[in-house]
């Protein structure tokens, strides 16, 4: 991997590390109170909603880290070796308990609480959906990078 590719990813996930921060640290709890002000039958849901939502944060900041650390190897010319396939299993891991959290609201939304409009009860799936194919993304690499560790040292051995 060139230098200036991975000086750009790491950039990169270095920005989108921050916009979690700042949407889970400041632009959630802001909505929260705002949402339960302007609807007082369900601002209990509030704090749980926000803990939640921060449960995602920290999952996205995992799965972001773990991005990170496979660029570093990858820079370092160590993409086929275990801690890669650890850090895609990891990172499955952490996108499939977002997506369960975001279904897991959704479906307290609709069937308990009863107050699930169209737009968050789509959101909410469409996010659930984009982290269990992500998920599944991230373990199909890791059987890939698996598989590549194999043939690299079957090939070392032969040579």
């Amino acid at each position: 991997m060139s230098t200036l590719l991975r000086l750009l990813l790491s950039g990169l996930l270095t920005v989108l590390a921050l916009g979690v921060l700042f949407v889970m640290g400041l632009l959630a709890p802001l909505a929260a109170a705002q949402l339960a002000e302007s609807f007082p039958e369900v601002a209990y849901l509030r704090w749980p909603y926000t803990v939640l939502l921060w449960v995602t944060g920290a999952c996205a900041l995992v799965v972001i880290g773990l991005a990170a650390s496979v660029v570093s190897l990858a820079g370092r010319d160590r993409f086929w070796s275990a801690p890669t396939v650890r850090a895609f299993g990891l990172a499955a891991i952490a996108l499939v308990v977002t997506g369960a959290v975001f279904l897991g609201i959704d479906a307290h939304l609709t069937f308990w609480v009863r107050a699930n409009p169209p737009a968050v009860a789509y959101g909410l799936l469409g996010g659930a959906l984009v982290c269990l194919t992500a998920a599944a993304a991230c373990w199909a690499a890791r059987g890939e990078v698996t598989r590549g560790m194999t043939v690299r040292d079957e090939w070392a051995a032969f040579v």
